[in-house]
């Protein structure tokens, strides 16, 4: 059994329909067990969905700046 953390490749880049299934399939096997391929699978859709919405939110404007011109 490969215990490497995984981590997510840097210049990976989903879609929002990405985005929409990756989730859909991450709650369909949430309660995988440790040491299973569905564990491993939830573990790398986790940390591919936390890179995305990390992105999203850097992308994002901040609502609560004013800007001072």
């Amino acid at each position: 059994m490969n215990t490497q953390p995984f981590t997510t490749p840097s210049a990976v880049r989903i879609t929002e329909a990405d985005y929409r299934n990756a989730s859909r399939r991450l709650a369909a096997i949430f309660d995988a067990s440790p040491g299973t391929n569905e564990y491993s699978e939830l573990r790398a859709l986790y940390k591919l969905l936390e890179r995305y919405e990390m992105d999203l939110n850097f992308r994002r404007p901040d609502s609560n700046s004013t800007s001072s011109s």
